[in-house]
């Protein structure tokens, strides 16, 4: 089975999007269309929704409902309108936000159709809340992490935090975590009405690839950066550099040598050149890349976010400002 994401209204992709789509339909293959918006009314969504839709219609015409599933607020304007049209419809918790409801149908959904492991995810996150409502601090990872970058934020005016993964496959998840970040702490007014405009500004870098491209800032720019390196434990060790003697002249020492071990010398390196500079990070190490350990740390970052709004005291679970530019969207359309 395969999965795309129509996330933006971008015409270019679209377009290839619908072409591929089209084609597979030709093909009669079978198409599920799942849409998903917690207030049932963002613009992008629905509007892709409506193009893919009717392109379903247009090859499954006798039984296109059979092939959505909505998931939204009970109640909400698509709620209605999947019972009206009959299409397979779940309900997203009445007070989770979209950043925080990954563990909801929002994400159980996709991964259960991907044959994932849901459960072994479920239960990670459940070791996460134990985790991260520790009283005692040191053994919770959420607080800790909370009150450092709140330290560095009040006393030093850190205002940037970088997620810096090593590993290619927690990209995505470095996004979530910067929209987590950014739509959860970045208020205009605290929760008093007081005008604070407070945030965390969080960007996101994939080791060793952005170490040729925003290395040289992160070591030698401004002193406004909270790194947060996220690397895993074990690293697949089944592939290494060839022995070829001549190589040796353009780098030394990895003829031999697995990629998993030159990872680890790169990191270690990056660590030793941050301490040397007096750059502030942390350092967060998954024992191995699994449904259990992903669902515990996402679960740790989400109390780590609660921990940081109680902190600057602003609420973490609204996001009033992005109205502002739907409603001009509104408008010009």
């Amino acid at each position: 089975m395969n999965i795309f994401f129509a996330d933006t209204v971008d015409p270019h992709y679209i377009v290839s999007l619908t072409e591929l789509i089209e084609n597979a339909l030709k093909q009669d293959k079978d198409i599920l269309l799942n849409v998903v918006t917690k207030s049932g009314t963002t613009t992008e969504t629905i509007a892709n929704f409506e193009i893919f839709l009717d392109l379903l219609k247009k090859y499954r015409p006798d039984n296109f409902a059979d092939f959505v599933v909505a998931i939204t607020d009970h109640g909400s304007p698509l709620y209605q309108l999947a019972q009206d049209n009959k299409f397979s419809v779940l309900a997203v918790p009445e007070k989770v936000g979209g950043r925080f409801s990954v563990f909801s149908a929002v994400g159980q959904f996709a991964l259960g159709m991907l044959n994932l492991n849901v459960k072994e995810l479920l239960e990670g996150a459940q070791s996460g809340v134990v985790l991260g409502t520790s009283l005692e601090l040191k053994k919770n990872i959420a607080a800790v992490n909370a009150l450092i970058k709140y330290e560095h934020l009040k006393k030093n005016q850190i205002t940037i935090n970088d997620l810096f993964v090593f590993s290619v496959q927690l990209e995505s998840l470095g996004k979530w975590y910067r929209q987590l970040m950014g739509e959860s702490l970045g208020k205009e007014f605290d929760k008093e009405g007081n005008k604070v405009n407070t945030g965390i500004t969080p960007t996101v870098s994939v080791g060793s690839i952005d170490l040729h491209s925003v290395g040289q800032l992160y070591l030698g720019g401004p002193y406004d950066k909270f790194i947060n390196f996220l690397s895993v434990d074990t690293w697949n060790q089944a592939i290494s550099v060839p022995k070829l003697a001549k190589f040796d002249k353009l780098v030394s020492k990895i003829q031999g040598k697995s990629l998993a071990a030159i990872m680890h010398a790169i990191l270690e390196g990056v660590k030793i050149a941050y301490k040397k500079n007096k750059r502030p990070f942390c350092s967060l190490v998954l024992p191995r890349l699994s449904p259990y350990y992903i669902g515990q740390l996402m679960q740790l970052y989400m109390l780590e976010i609660v921990y940081l709004g109680s902190m600057l005291q602003i609420d973490p679970f609204n996001q009033p400002n992005v109205e502002s530019y739907k409603e001009e969207t509104r408008k010009l359309l």
